[in-house]
């Protein structure tokens, strides 16, 4: 195939969000994870609180909040990352104003001590025989009854074109644009069951809307025509349908292991392996886990060679569970065309969600761009007025005599002099001796402007297409292992906007927030 295919496919007390309002008023504790050699954010930590058993994600930034109702509750947090030795930080001892930084400390073991240690036990399997032998323990390692879990979603997207930056009076390239975000209870009938059509699939929002404290442009939410205005190079929508809560779910390959699911990874208990090829990078740690981190990239013989793929899949070397699979889909020329990252964690002998992000860019026509709004020709000064809708810069006007061509019945007019009278308004003055009215001006002119821009560097008539990244992400907070469904809640309707599907009040005995991410995220 030419093109790429994605499936787009108990009575309760309290519930707290604590970031729909950015400002923050104290309610908080704000933290950020630091690698403590590099300095460098732990992106996607995994935070419980010990006493509650309830947590959050780390953002992209390695920030994230936690309500300051858990400090005077005298909880502690538990810090953990692949890699990293896990850090318990008592909350009473952090304050609650400013930001808390945390450092953890890498495990990893190199290369040369896994060879070592193989040699030691006499034993060795090679990366795709690790593969193979975590696909074929999916149902056993992965829930097959039903459960659920609660957690904070959002979407949004992040332009870092400049020149769109400075229309939209964005100072931070990475700002999050058309933020919505809220928090949501998913009922899941077990690995096996079609997470879109089984009815026993579902979601509530407890919460949901747009975060109005960042950014919002309605040109990168119209709807997706994959051509004229709103498009994916190179990638075919699924025709399954679905709002974008069931098009996260979809891209999940480990869920819907037994179904299509992204391109190259197809059916991933089918496809994958074969698709790919593969190399033990290193043994990561997670507390006292050992854990095989195995790189792999898309097999030139197996697949569409306009496209290739690369990432890494974690696999537990006690029992070959999968902690998290990071899988990247590209063109020919390096560009990122997705990005998924799912994560797992056990509680009790099996493995449930932790999170799961997607990443894909999008192009999309229209919006301002610099233009001409009217030309008006005033016969007592023999000169046009030229009004543009936004402010000339005038360095661009340097080479008028070439710029500037007005015709009169496909005549030329002879042009002597061009005058910026105001930043949006062009005088030019014409040789007097030719005689004009506004009656033949208005039926008869044509003009022709070349080169002329605007303040913000906008070439005049130049209307270009944006690119954009459109991420969706789900972050477990609490996972109810034997959970099954509820019918009195109010479920989302699974083919409309989140923002249409009706939203439950209901008082919940835990605390559960919203994560948003600070302003300035990266």
């Amino acid at each position: 195939m030419s093109r790429l295919n994605i499936i787009r496919n108990s009575l309760f007390m309290l519930l707290f969000y604590a970031g729909l309002c950015h400002g923050q008023d104290g309610s908080q504790i704000r933290f950020q994870v630091l690698d403590q050699d590099t300095e460098l954010p732990i992106v996607y930590a995994t935070v419980v609180l010990m006493k509650a058993r309830v947590g959050v994600i780390s953002d992209d930034n390695g920030n994230f909040r936690i309500p300051i109702i858990y400090k005077t509750q005298q909880d502690t947090l538990k810090i953990s990352s692949i890699g990293y030795k896990t850090m318990f930080v008592p909350l009473e001892q952090h304050k609650g104003d400013g930001i808390n930084i945390v450092f953890l400390s890498s495990k990893v073991e190199s290369l040369d001590e896994i060879s070592l240690l193989f040699q030691k036990n006499k034993k060795k399997m090679s990366a795709g025989r690790i593969v193979k032998e975590a696909i074929k323990r999916i149902p056993d390692n992965y829930p097959i009854l039903p459960f659920s879990y609660i957690g904070y979603y959002r979407d949004y997207q992040q332009v870092a074109d400049s020149s769109y930056l400075a229309d939209m009076d964005i100072k931070n390239e990475h700002t999050y644009i058309n933020l919505n975000e809220g928090v949501i209870h998913v009922f899941d009938a077990g690995f096996g069951t079609n997470r879109l059509t089984d009815e026993l699939n579902q979601t509530v929002l407890y919460e949901f809307q747009s975060n109005k404290n960042f950014p919002v442009d309605t040109l990168l939410t119209i709807p997706y025509d994959n051509r004229k205005h709103k498009y994916l190079d190179g990638v075919i929508i699924s025709p399954l349908g679905g709002n974008e809560l069931n098009l996260l779910n979809l891209t999940n390959a480990l869920r819907n292991y037994n179904r299509m699911s992204l391109s190259f990874v197809d059916i991933f208990n089918r496809d994958f392996l074969g698709n790919h090829i593969y190399q033990l990078d290193s043994i990561l740690y997670l507390d006292e886990i050992p854990i095989y981190k195995i790189d792999f990239s898309s097999s030139y013989s197996r697949v569409n060679s306009d496209y290739y793929a690369k990432g890494s899949i974690f696999i537990s070397k006690e029992d070959f569970g999968i902690y998290n699979f990071d899988y990247g889909m590209f063109d020919s020329h390096h560009n990122l065309l997705y990005r998924v990252n799912i994560s797992y964690k056990p509680i009790g002998d099996k493995y449930f969600l932790n999170y799961i992000t997607f990443n894909n860019y999008f192009e999309v026509n229209g919006g301002d761009y610099f233009k001409v709004i009217e030309v008006v020709y005033d016969d007592v000064s023999s000169s046009f007025q030229v009004f543009f809708n936004e402010a000339v810069d005038p360095y661009s006007m340097r080479s008028w005599q070439k710029q500037f061509k007005f015709l009169n019945n496909n005549k030329l007019l002879q042009i002597v002099d061009v005058t910026l009278v105001r930043p949006d308004v062009i005088k030019l003055s014409i040789k007097s001796s030719v005689a004009l009215n506004k009656a033949i001006i208005s039926e008869g002119i044509q003009y022709e402007i070349n080169k002329l821009k605007d303040t913000r560097g906008r070439v005049l008539n130049e209307q270009k297409s944006l690119r954009a990244d459109q991420f969706r992400e789900i972050f477990v907070q609490k996972v109810f292992p034997e959970s099954s469904i509820d019918t009195a809640f109010n479920f989302v309707a699974k083919e409309f906007p989140l923002k249409d599907s009706k939203q439950n009040s209901i008082k919940l005995q835990e605390t559960y927030w919203i994560n948003t991410p600070l302003k300035a995220s990266k």
